[in-house]
């Protein structure tokens, strides 16, 4: 076993910057400033000391053979709240014509983040994107009481190579009179009041046909992370942010598979006969780790192999909460 999925550090700080700079998120932004206080808020969060609906979860995945970061994603208590609303537009399908309706969403919902593997590892047999996206949602199964029952994840609608959204285009530009880069700034700072602008329906004109919206509405660079989250259990909720056309997926608790399935059991060292599980456990200081590893069972407990252990740090005993990998 090479990669291990951990709490970020803060000395995981100038490999996440590094992580940023390949691709910038929403959530992971190449500011050291900020990636500072990013890594400062997920260590207070599972330590337990921030409440459930403020904790932020940075989450790195370690190459154990270089110490080096090779990868990242986050999860949060708070995806949707009244003090972070979710601006959407939901799509109704007619006969000819789709007609978008405008709202806002302020029930508290916990949900996924961006993820982001390092350029030398996309592609290969490694599939690090799904161990960091499978073991993050492991985390609310070992930590229930801090999340909702519903999750959400966002897949990045069509961008082109310029870095401009067609879907903007045909519907925000209209009524705000603003590029797309520029909202999207806007947006990543947390500003929406522009989102205000915005008719409560619309129909799309005939010339923007090409720009419906549906399931396929997601550039070639976001259909892995599509796929990731079918897998995992959730569904289209024909929703869609209203700047750049991000699809909105959703599943409650039980429709997520690691959640559904997953179990606590007390940890044996050794080697029999298993398969491949999602496993994770937790420290007294709330410090988490996790992989996607071999491990059998033997009278109701999980028997993992010595250097699986050592990797994430358990001993004879441990409790290990452990999920089949779909």
């Amino acid at each position: 076993m090479r990669f291990i999925v951990r709490g970020a550090r803060h000395e995981d700080h100038d490999e996440l910057c590094r992580l940023a700079y390949q691709a910038p998120l929403l959530s992971l932004q190449p500011s050291p400033d900020l990636l500072s206080k990013r890594i400062e808020t997920s260590l207070q969060s599972f330590a337990g000391i921030l409440p459930p609906g403020k904790c932020e979860y940075q989450f790195v995945c370690e190459d154990l053979a270089t110490k080096r970061i090779a990868g990242a994603s986050s999860l949060f208590g708070s995806y949707i709240s009244e003090a972070q609303p979710q601006h959407y537009i939901d799509v109704i399908n007619e006969e000819d014509h789709q007609k978008y309706i405008r709202g806002i969403e302020t029930q508290r919902t916990s949900g996924l983040g961006g993820l982001i593997v390092d350029d030398m590892f996309r592609k290969t047999h490694y599939k690090l994107a799904a161990q960091l996206s499978h073991i993050r949602v492991l985390y609310a199964g070992i930590k229930p009481e801090r999340f909702t029952d519903s999750f959400v994840v966002e897949v990045l609608g069509k961008i082109t190579a310029k870095g401009e959204s067609r879907f903007w285009d045909c519907f925000g530009k209209k009524f705000t009179g603003m590029s797309f880069i520029e909202a999207y700034k806007r947006m990543a700072n947390k500003d929406r009041s522009f989102m205000n602008m915005f008719p409560n329906e619309y129909e799309l004109p005939d010339g923007c046909s090409k720009q419906r919206i549906s399931e396929n509405s997601v550039g070639m660079s976001s259909r892995g992370s599509q796929h990731l989250a079918k897998r995992l259990g959730f569904t289209f909720q024909n929703r869609v942010d209203p700047v750049d056309g991000t699809l909105c997926y959703k599943a409650t608790r039980n429709e997520l598979s690691p959640l559904r399935n997953g179990k606590w059991y007390t940890l044996k060292k050794g080697s029999i006969k298993g398969d491949i599980h999602l496993m994770g456990s937790l420290k007294e200081n709330g410090e988490f780790s996790g992989a996607i590893a071999h491990c059998g069972f033997q009278n109701g407990i999980a028997v993992i192999r010595e250097n699986i252990c050592a990797a994430l740090g358990l001993i004879e005993g441990d409790r290990v909460f452990v999920s089949p990998h779909c």
